[in-house]
């Protein structure tokens, strides 16, 4: 008889991002229901960034110096960066 091996697939591993205009802005809550969704999908979030900004960047949302944290971190991480606004 076969022998059948159970396989998991490796969940997609992401890291949360987004910008903050003002205080109390709902940054941190828009992350968190990004997240949310993102484990419904079989996601695994595994960080989470957020950068003050007066407004965003027109030429990468977040800025040259946050795009690289971002990737840099998901890099270390084997993950993909998600944006969140």
């Amino acid at each position: 008889m076969a022998e059948l091996f159970v396989t998991e697939e490796a969940k997609e591993r992401v890291v949360l991002i987004g910008i903050q205009q003002r205080e109390r802005d709902g940054s941190e809550e828009s992350l968190t229901e990004l997240g949310e969704l993102l484990k419904t999908a079989g996601a695994e979030p595994i960080g989470r960034l957020i950068q003050p900004r007066e407004a965003p960047d027109p030429g990468s949302y977040f800025g040259k110096r946050q795009d690289r944290r971002a990737e840099g971190t998901a890099f270390k991480s084997r993950g993909r960066c998600r944006c969140g606004g």
